[in-house]
C-alpha cells in the first residue's frame, strides 16, 4: 500500500510509513492498495481519495491529479473510491489498524493552515472513540467549551506531560488504544516525557484533567465555571 498526501501545492508527495491512517482534516490524500484474490496470480488495485473536512480547492486538485497519474500507469484498470473524513467505507478503514484525524494542514496556495513543528511543542486533546470494529482518534479543537463524552477515552498532549483520561463508560478497546497510543507518544519523544492515566470515577483525577484542559484552550477561571461540559449517556 502506498498513501499519498498533498502537503505541497497542487502536488502529492510520498507519505512516511509511520504516519499511514493519520490525516489532518485541511489535507487531502490518495491510497494504492494492490492485492490479489484467493486462488489468482493478478494484481488489483484501489486507488482512494481521502477528503479532509476543511481540505482547500488546491489540496483536492492535487489529490485529483495523483489519482489520474496513477490511472494512467495502470492502463485504467484501477478501481477509484472518493472518502470523506467521517464517512470511510469499511474498505478503506481496513487498511490501517487506528485511524487518527488531526487538526490542521499543509501550508496551501489559497490558505494556510499550520502544522506542529515539534513534537515536545505539540498540544492536543484527542478522543479515542469506537467505530464498529475499529478506533478512531480525533483531535478537538481549541475552543471556548470543550465537551468530555463519559462514553470514550482521551489524551490531552502537552508534550513532555501526556494525560489519559478514561470516561466511566469508555471501551475497553478505547482505554487499551489511548494507552496504546501514549507508549508510543513516550517513545518517539525518548523518554523526555512524564505520563499519568486519570479516571473519570476519581473526583480529584478528574478535575485534573478538565483543569488542565482549561489551560490548553487559555482559560484560568475555576473549573466549576463550567468551560468544560460533559455528557453521559
Amino acid at each position: 500500500m502506498d498513501v499519498f498526501d498533498t502537503e505541497q501545492k497542487f502536488e502529492a508527495t510520498d507519505l512516511d510509513k509511520k504516519d499511514y491512517g493519520k490525516f489532518y482534516d485541511g489535507d487531502s490524500y490518495v491510497i494504492q492498495n494492490t492485492y490479489k484474490e484467493r486462488g489468482s496470480p493478478e494484481k488489483h488495485q484501489d486507488i482512494h481519495t481521502w477528503i479532509g473536512k476543511n481540505s482547500t480547492v488546491d489540496e483536492k486538485m492535487g489529490a485529483a491529479r495523483k489519482m489520474v497519474q496513477l490511472d494512467k500507469q495502470l492502463e485504467g484498470k484501477a478501481t477509484q473510491h472518493t472518502e470523506h473524513q467521517g464517512r470511510e467505507s469499511e474498505t478503506f478503514k481496513s487498511y490501517f489498524k487506528t485511524i487518527t484525524y488531526l487538526s490542521g494542514g499543509a501550508d496551501s496556495g489559497l490558505r494556510h493552515v499550520p502544522r506542529a513543528t515539534s513534537a515536545c511543542k505539540q498540544r492536543r486533546l484527542l478522543c479515542f472513540s469506537k467505530d464498529g470494529d475499529k478506533v478512531n482518534v480525533t483531535e478537538i479543537g481549541r475552543q471556548k467549551e470543550t465537551q468530555l463524552d463519559s462514553n470514550h477515552a482521551y489524551i490531552l498532549d502537552l508534550g513532555l506531560t501526556i494525560y489519559q483520561w478514561n470516561g466511566n463508560k469508555s471501551r475497553t478497546d478505547e482505554r487499551r488504544t489511548a494507552s496504546n497510543y501514549l507508549q508510543d507518544l513516550k517513545l518517539s519523544r525518548a523518554g523526555r516525557t512524564k505520563w499519568e492515566e486519570l479516571e473519570e470515577t476519581d473526583r480529584e483525577q478528574h478535575l485534573k484533567f478538565v483543569s488542565q484542559i482549561k489551560k490548553l484552550n487559555g482559560i484560568e477561571s475555576p473549573v466549576q465555571n463550567g468551560s468544560v461540559k460533559y455528557r453521559a449517556t
